[in-house]
């Protein structure tokens, strides 16, 4: 990865430094708690993880793709462009299913309450 490469990768990823910063936080304290929390734990971490995941993989893979698009004479430019960031957005909107199921994981209904009359 020459210098302009790196320079890019590294102004992409600090746009995703806050969320990743948020993911690392979180999956250290659910680490640190791990025996006093819910069942929805474990799908917390997966989806924190993944977020922190995504967070350094999509400016790699943008920037790597980028120099491949160029390298090769832009042939499949734009549908290359356009699929990617369809792709980057499922798999965020997967970790947000995933934490929306760490909510609810683990949690019984309450009982239905009777009205007194």
């Amino acid at each position: 990865m020459d210098t302009d490469h790196l320079k890019l990768f590294l102004s992409m990823l600090t746009t995703q430094l806050p969320v990743l910063i948020v993911c690392i936080a979180a999956c250290v304290v659910i680490i640190s708690r791990w025996h006093q929390v819910s069942a929805g734990a474990l799908w917390g971490l997966i989806g924190f993880g993944v977020g922190a995941f995504l967070c350094v993989i999509i400016p790699l893979s943008q920037t790597t793709i980028q120099r491949l698009v160029i390298n090769s004479g832009g042939t499949y430019r734009a549908p290359i462009l356009t699929v990617l960031p369809i792709i980057w957005s499922s798999l965020r909107a997967a970790t947000y299913v995933v934490l929306l199921v760490a909510i609810f994981a683990g949690r019984s209904t309450p009982p239905p309450q009777t009205q007194r009359l």
